[in-house]
């Protein structure tokens, strides 16, 4: 059996579909990571609905760190999808235009073939 090209693209995880920046992911996988997002922030968020602590504390930081950038990852594979850079994403930092930034890379088609940022849809990048 010959190894594997080292410019083959890798197989798509969970992991990687949540924390990774490379490659390309389609509108149902983003749909779908994004719900899985909010249920997992929702339930680590659930003592801080309760009116436990009163000032965020670094398990409140740690916990909001880990959910933007699981945010950022999918919006960057979904713009990576469509052939755009993966900067766009830092627009989520901005209030009301995130919620925009969102709905859109969710909603729009991504190239059919392949790009600069994967052979196709739901792929790893070629690097990495």
């Amino acid at each position: 059996m010959a190894p594997p090209s080292p410019t083959a693209p890798r197989a798509a995880t969970v992991p990687w579909v949540l924390f990774g920046l490379d490659g390309r992911i389609g509108r149902q996988a983003y749909w779908l990571a994004f719900l899985l997002t909010i249920a997992l922030m929702s339930i680590a968020f659930t003592p801080y609905r309760a009116g436990l602590p009163q000032e965020p504390d670094l398990y409140f930081l740690v916990l909001a760190g880990i959910g933007l950038w699981m945010e950022v990852a999918l919006v960057m594979k979904r713009l990576h999808d469509r052939g755009l850079s993966g900067l766009f994403a830092l627009l989520l930092l901005v209030p009301l235009v995130n919620i925009g930034v969102v709905i859109f890379v969710g909603l729009m088609p991504g190239d059919p073939g392949p790009n600069r940022f994967g052979p196709h849809t739901d792929s790893r990048g070629r690097f990495g």
